[in-house]
């Protein structure tokens, strides 16, 4: 189960020991066969890796004394070049968060570095704003000196657009930087939040063993609070990064096998999500032995749905043009229960012994937890209590595979005793939510109310059509139902990115449910409007039930922010 609290970065990770010979952490390494000789030197260090090293052998005190350590892949060759190399990173937010990307296009900059005899050097790319590699630019050399490192905007009339400048930097020869674009271009309002450019010289970082790599985080997510980054299992956070700001100059060391990152927030946990934090697994593939990396937290953070906005870690390799890696939050899953007494509520949801989820009530606001991308067998438990121990309600529910930065519906269904379609098991869908702000389509296709995708989980229906009546002037229900939702049979789902679901409200809204194409069987009930936003609706319940326990209802879920809960009893023709 997740918590909320402080604003901490966890790698969870352990040291390449065993198995650092197979994975190239040792100098220790039996000799290749027609080996160079290098004496304990990676071959790639070496100028032509078939010749022979002027020096003479260094022997070590092991076994293998006298071998190379054959084809060891560990950090970045030393660069001989004596010129400076910069490259440019633009991770500028939009002017708008919250807005579909094409209603908010980001800010494309150049890189122009001015010295103080008035030269100015442009030979950086245009490079567009985002959270994925095209953001990062290739190392291009300049001559040493006072520079003033600048990047603008080309404006639309191709005169000069916006435009953000760093103090003057003396860079002497061999200097390797990297310039940083962060913030928010054009803003008057708080000073912490206006775009600048940070200087990093990478020369400062602390160089890693060949079991390690090295990190050096930045705050470039639209938080409006530092962030504490810790390693593994400690309580202490390593150091703080305050808002649009770059950790330590020497960056701090981590195993090489850290295989996950969390984020969380120190004074709005919510600001990550409902679960107060942001989980990564990161793959094996994305570090290397020996090497530095820069960590960028990027996007917004508390953005709802998957898209190019979204919150993630932008993973940039040092020293040379490795492409940066984008690395995607873990999904994160809601749990609903729309099964009906005697399923038991008040329901906790655990996996692998432990619990990911607490508090699981019947037709309420769903919890929520963060999982893993390679999924979790998940069991419902009703908690012990004064009666007993704990009861196991559902067991061996696997999620299966589940995608990086995707948001997931999971409901319990079906009935306590029942068989066949009826039995109680757990379904999720994949989720297509929109910006809270955004587009369905094309730029021109906005909202015009509210957009809602549904979830037809009552087991005793068959078939529905869901939609709203018209509404009298004085309140009354209208004579006229409109149904954007229809034929959806029991476990399934309408379009997953949602419909238009522009209910009529007039003191209030009436909404319907049906069997499909069967007008008298609609059952009507009155509740408040929805909002120009992306909505939820389940249809939990006993369809045949006449009573308010066990009877349908149409849960109507704003998940972007769960307390908001509309349920709609659903009354018989």
């Amino acid at each position: 189960m997740r918590t909320s609290t402080g604003k901490w970065l966890t790698l969870v990770g352990t040291l390449c020991v065993a198995a650092a010979a197979a994975n190239g952490c040792s100098d220790d390494d039996p000799a290749t066969p027609g080996g160079n000789g290098d004496g304990g030197l990676p071959d790639q260090f070496v100028p032509d890796g078939s010749a022979k090293d002027t020096g003479a052998d260094v022997k070590d005190a092991g076994s293998d004394v006298g071998k190379d350590t054959g084809p060891t892949t560990c950090g970045v060759a030393p660069d001989p070049d004596t010129a400076v190399k910069v490259r440019f990173v633009n991770l500028l937010m939009p002017v708008n968060s919250g807005a579909a990307v094409d209603q908010a296009p980001g800010y494309a900059l150049r890189l122009n570095a001015s010295y103080a005899d008035n030269t100015v050097l442009s030979n950086f790319p245009v490079v567009p704003a985002g959270t994925g590699a095209a953001s990062v630019t290739p190392y291009a050399k300049i001559p040493a000196g006072d520079i003033t490192f600048a990047a603008q905007e080309n404006s639309a009339d191709g005169g000069p657009g916006f435009k953000v400048s760093a103090t003057v930097q003396s860079v002497p020869a061999r200097a390797r930087l990297t310039v940083v674009a962060l913030g928010r271009p054009r803003l008057t309002g708080s000073a912490s939040s206006r775009a600048k450019l940070l200087i990093l010289d990478e020369s400062k970082l602390s160089k890693p063993a060949c079991s390690e790599i090295g990190l050096r985080f930045l705050n470039a997510d639209n938080a409006l609070d530092s962030d504490a980054f810790t390693l593994g299992a400690a309580t202490t956070p390593a150091e703080a990064v305050p808002r649009l700001a770059a950790g330590a100059d020497t960056g701090f060391k981590a195993p090489l096998a850290t295989a996950a990152m969390t984020l969380t927030a120190t004074s709005v946990p919510a600001i990550f999500g409902p679960t107060g934090q942001a989980p990564f697994t990161i793959p094996s593939t994305v570090f290397a032995a020996g090497r530095t990396y820069l960590v960028a937290s990027v996007g917004e953070t508390y953005r709802f749905s998957d898209d190019e906005r979204s919150h993630g870690l932008l993973v940039i390799p040092v020293g040379d043009d490795t492409p940066a890696q984008f690395i995607k939050r873990d999904p994160l899953v809601y749990f609903f229960h729309a099964s009906p007494p005697s399923t038991p509520s008040e329901l906790e949801v655990r996996s692998g012994g432990g619990r990911l989820a607490i508090g699981l009530k019947y037709a309420a606001t769903p919890t929520y937890a963060d999982l893993r991308p390679s999924g979790a067998a998940l069991q419902f438990v009703q908690p012990a209590g004064d009666a007993g121990a704990p009861v196991t309600v559902l067991d061996n529910q696997a999620t299966g595979p589940l995608d990086p930065g995707g948001v997931y519906f999971g409901s319990l269904m079906g009935l306590a005793n029942g068989t066949g379609e009826q039995q109680l098991r757990f379904k999720s869908w994949k989720l297509r939510p929109r910006p809270a702000y955004g587009v369905i389509g094309t730029p021109s296709d906005s909202y015009a109310g509210p957009v809602v995708a549904f979830v037809q989980a009552s087991p005793t229906a068959a078939a529905v059509d869901v939609g709203y009546w018209s509404v009298n002037s004085g309140g009354s229900k209208g004579s006229t139902f409109t149904s954007p939702l229809t034929n959806i049979p029991y476990g399934g789902v309408s379009a997953l990115e949602g419909v238009k679901f522009p209910v009529t409200w007039n003191v209030q809204s009436w909404y319907g449910v049906q069997g499909t194409g069967s007008a008298s069987t609609n059952r009507a009930s009155s509740g408040t409007q929805l909002g120009n936003r992306w909505y939820t609706a389940v249809l939990a319940g006993d369809w045949n039930a006449t009573d308010a326990e066990h009877g349908a209802q149409l849960v109507i879920l704003d998940l972007s922010a769960p307390s908001t809960t509309l349920s709609v009893a659903l009354a018989h023709p």
